[in-house]
């Protein structure tokens, strides 16, 4: 079904699948980790280059993928105000694991860059499609992820995708249960959940590991380390 190191799609309601994608990074194992992984929320717009995963220098399979060699991401609308309700929500969906959700990257070392601004026709998909980010299975600790501005996703449903994107940075397949944050469906407040259930967008499959089902929380526990 799904590569070893690929490049997912992923984001509540959208079109394009895990089972699409082809090889443009490297991962690095997390499990033993000895220090948080950092997630850096960017609200300033960037344009983002094809190539290897790299947050500091703006890097991207995805870009790549999508066959531009830049794509220029435009800055998040909102005001602070929503911005920092934003960046809490998205802390919260982590509090409980060990991944640090910050605005500003650190001095040293690697982290995950999440852009949260521009818009899916950038990148040549329907306005269906709320996010997109980098998967391989396992923790790809330089990625770039995106978290497209639109009507449909705001407030709550941008903070379940940015949560939602960084899952699949850090590993996470799309998950069937619809409570998850890992899933494309919705029935209800989600979160990282503790239930081993089968992957899939809209319908069951083996999970893009060989795995009948992932346990979401279970999982990220597993490569990043509780809090």
């Amino acid at each position: 079904m799904l590569l070893v190191a690929s490049i997912a799609a992923a984001g509540p309601m959208i079109g394009a699948e895990l089972a699409n994608a082809r090889v443009f990074d490297i991962s690095l194992a997390a499990v033993g980790r000895p220090r948080p992984i950092t997630v850096v929320m960017q609200r300033g717009g960037a344009r983002v280059f094809a190539g290897k995963e790299d947050a500091r220098t703006l890097r991207s399979g995805v870009v790549a993928r999508n066959g531009y060699d830049y794509v220029d991401i435009s800055e998040y609308t909102g005001d602070d105000a929503e911005w920092a309700d934003l960046v809490a929500c998205v802390q919260d969906r982590y509090a409980g694991f060990a991944v640090e959700v910050v605005e500003e990257p650190p001095a040293r070392g690697a982290y995950i860059a999440a852009i949260v601004g521009g818009s899916p026709l950038d990148f040549g998909f329907d306005e269906t499609v709320h996010g997109i980010a980098p998967w391989n299975g396992r923790v790809i600790e330089p990625a770039v992820v995106f978290v497209f501005q639109s009507r449909e996703a705001s407030g709550r449903g941008a903070c379940d995708t940015a949560a939602h994107e960084i899952g699949h940075a850090l590993g996470l397949d799309h998950s069937r249960d619809c409570t998850d944050l890992m899933s494309y469906e919705a029935c209800g407040t989600k979160e990282f959940r503790d239930e081993p259930v089968a992957c899939g967008e809209w319908d069951d499959r083996t999970c893009g590991n060989g795995s009948s089902t992932q346990s979401s929380a279970a999982e990220l526990a597993r490569r990043v380390g509780r809090r």
